[in-house]
This record gives structure tokens, C-alpha cells and sequence, in this order.
């Protein structure tokens, strides 16, 4: 077992542990590698151990997900903030599919398309032709310092376009922003040869399942929102991670109503817990301190470019 090793897994969904069989050292070397946590002969001997680290150490540093490439820098959902996400060195890239109304499937995160484009109506009533002829670099006017004026020729890319973009470089997170083609997107994915390398993700329980059924060795991402309990934190942890559990799915969650009764149980379930959308740097810090297995943001290079991770 190596760092790399675990980096690589962790990055597609995995929780790695570690079994000591040896002496205190190996858990040592273990814990210092970044394993989700240790199995031993032993457990008070661990648990010494990693009581010995000070308060607040950082071990398995959250993976940093570049939120539709990095719209802070380049168009949203383009090919150009795929690129900037790669170019800075970002392993993994969350983006969000649609399917056009000849079948084709496109990357965007709204079911309009006002917001990031110069065109009007929905997204499934176009067809891919239709789609591309649109200028996909629209100034936002919540996010007016992003806006990139000299780029001219951003387009509404395809799911085909960032997987072989994307292959070999970084993994990828797929949000099906729909109901009814997890078949299509399952056969884009193998046809790449990605499986091992994208993520499917979607905040419907029936969506996952249907992906798991047209392909079970895709890994899979169940996503919540919603509001922070004031009450029962107990019983709230245990009924998420439980359906994440069920799903054998890697948990995303909005970083507002995570709570550490979550980031627990998913940690001892072996369930990777990632907090979206993070592009506070004190949000940032506080996240990485809590303990979450991986932070999706605006502003991934905020997470590079800073001391934040450890």
C-alpha cells in the first residue's frame, strides 16, 4: 500500500483501510499514508497512537472538485473550465448532463438556458446543432467577476468532448440532471473505456439505482440537500449514511446543513463524504478541519494556490 495508491482510490469513491498486523509502526506508516482508518489485533494501541497527533491534524486532506471546471476563471460547464481544471492539476471534475432533443447528451447545469447562454427556452428542446450555435460565455450577474469577455467561442460541450478530454488526466463526476437516459450515459462512459474513472451522481435514489442496473461497476454519488435538523442529529446521521449505504454510494451534501454527527458515521461506515458548494476560504478551512472526505468549489484554485489544505 502506498499514498498513491489511496489517492487513487479515494478519487474514484473508495475508502481505504488498513490492517496491522505487524507492530505500531505499520499503523503509524498507515495513518501518516491516509487511510479512512485501521484494522488491528490491537485497537487500543491505535487509538494511542492517534491521540498522540495534536488537535486538529489533517491525515487524509479532502479531495478538491472542480464545480463545472472553475467558472471563477472560465465559462461554467465549457470546455474551457474543463481545461483550467486540468491545467491546474485538479483530479477530479463535477459537471452536470443533459439530453438534447435528438438524443445527444450535453453538459449544463440549468434545464434553461438563459443563465449561461444567449438563448431561451429548455435545454431538451433543442437539438444538438441548435445547442452549439449558441455563444455558452454569458455574463452572470451574481457572479459578474467571472465573466471572461474575450472568449468568443464557448459552446455548450458534449459528454463525448470532456471523457476524452478527461481520460487519463482526471476523474469525473457526471450529475444527471434528469430522469431516463442513465442507459445512454452508462454506454458513453464504457465506450470511452472510463467506468473506472467517472462518477455518477444524482439526488434521486431511483436514478442511482437505475445506473447500477445498466452498469454495477460504475461507482455511484447520492447528493442532498435540503435543511440543517436542529433536533435528533443522531438519528438523522444514521438514516443518511444508511441510504448512502444502501446505494453503495459516496455522499454529497450542501456544506450549510452538514453536521459532525454526519461526517462520523459516514467515516465509520466507509462511506467518503463530500460538502458542496464551498467557495468561502473560511468554509474551506473549516470543512477540511471537520474532517470531510472531499469539497466541491468555484474556486479550486483557491484550495491549490492556498495553505488551506495541509
Amino acid at each position: 500500500m502506498t499514498e498513491d495508491v489511496i489517492r487513487y482510490f479515494r478519487n474514484r469513491g473508495l475508502s481505504v483501510w488498513g490492517i496491522n498486523r505487524a507492530n505500531k509502526s505499520q499503523a503509524s506508516e498507515m495513518i501518516e499514508m491516509g487511510v479512512a482508518g485501521v484494522v488491528s489485533h490491537d485497537p487500543k494501541e491505535v487509538h494511542e497512537l492517534l491521540a498522540a497527533y495534536p488537535e486538529k491534524s489533517i491525515t487524509q486532506p479532502p479531495m478538491v472538485m472542480a464545480h463545472r471546471g472553475i467558472p471563477s476563471l472560465k465559462p461554467e460547464n465549457t470546455m474551457y473550465a474543463f481545461e483550467e481544471a486540468m491545467k491546474l492539476g485538479v483530479e477530479i471534475i463535477e459537471t452536470d448532463v443533459h439530453k438534447t432533443k435528438d438524443g445527444h447528451l450535453v453538459l449544463i447545469h440549468d434545464f434553461d438556458l438563459e443563465r449561461t447562454t444567449n438563448g431561451t427556452g429548455k435545454v431538451k428542446d433543442f437539438t444538438l446543432k441548435e445547442l452549439r450555435e449558441l455563444n455558452a460565455n454569458k455574463l452572470d450577474p451574481a457572479n459578474p467577476s467571472w465573466y471572461q469577455p474575450e472568449i468568443t467561442d464557448a459552446v455548450i460541450p458534449t459528454m463525448d468532448e470532456l471523457l476524452e478530454a478527461a481520460k487519463g488526466k482526471a476523474v469525473v463526476i457526471l450529475e444527471a440532471k434528469g430522469i431516463g437516459y442513465e442507459k445512454e450515459m452508462a454506454k458513453v462512459i464504457k465506450e470511452h473505456d472510463m467506468v473506472e474513472d467517472v462518477i455518477v451522481s444524482s439526488f434521486s435514489s431511483e436514478v442511482l439505482e437505475r445506473f447500477a442496473k445498466f452498469n454495477p461497476e460504475l461507482g455511484l454519488g447520492f447528493t442532498l440537500s435540503g435543511t440543517k435538523p436542529k433536533e435528533q442529529l443522531e438519528q438523522y446521521a444514521e438514516k443518511q449514511i444508511t441510504d448512502a449505504v444502501q446505494l453503495n454510494a459516496q455522499y454529497y451534501i450542501n456544506h450549510q446543513i452538514v453536521t459532525p454527527e454526519l461526517i462520523r458515521f459516514a467515516k465509520h461506515r466507509g462511506i467518503i463524504l463530500t460538502v458542496y458548494t464551498v467557495n468561502e476560504e473560511a468554509d474551506m478551512k473549516r470543512a477540511t478541519e471537520a474532517g470531510v472526505g472531499g469539497i466541491i468549489t468555484d474556486y479550486a484554485q483557491k484550495l491549490y494556490n492556498t495553505q488551506i489544505l495541509p
